[in-house]
């Protein structure tokens, strides 16, 4: 089953209804995502498809998230107006945030999948950490900081 047939039948079976996420398809830890995003291209049940698109939102919420945050802090989006270049990097400097080398157009959700998949493989051993965690350690790993 492809993955376009996987989300529109997620996608009509949430607005039928069905299916509800229980406490057992949280994605806690790193090897719960993993797990989860394995499931994109075999799903057995329609339990399987939910987490499956779940844990691909999860990712896509993670990039969106660390995109609009280096943003703000680097791009000045919100200080824009209270602070210039110079003091917007003093400021970064000062916070000691490291800005990640992720390329200017964003990181597609389909490729933050593969390099988190690979990362876990590889990493199997860091997989008990909070799935925020691992991610950001799958993106550090691939792009790494500026």
């Amino acid at each position: 089953m492809n993955r376009v047939a996987v989300v529109l039948i997620v996608v009509f079976a949430m607005l039928a209804g069905w299916g509800t996420a229980s406490a057992g398809d949280s994605m806690d830890t790193g090897y719960d995502l993993h797990l989860a995003l394995l499931l994109i291209d075999n799903p057995t049940s329609e339990r399987d498809m939910i987490t499956a698109v779940r844990a691909i939102g999860y990712v896509d919420g993670f990039l969106n998230g660390l995109s609009l945050m280096q943003d703000m802090i680097y791009k000045g989006i919100v200080l824009e107006k209270i602070l210039d270049d110079q003091e917007l990097k003093e400021l970064a400097d000062l916070i000691n945030f490291k800005q990640l080398n992720i390329p200017q157009k964003g990181v597609p959700v389909r490729q933050g999948i593969t390099i988190y998949q690979k990362w876990a493989t590889i990493h199997s051993e860091e997989l008990d950490k909070t799935a925020r965690i691992c991610l950001l350690l799958s993106f550090v790993d691939a792009f790494g900081w500026k």
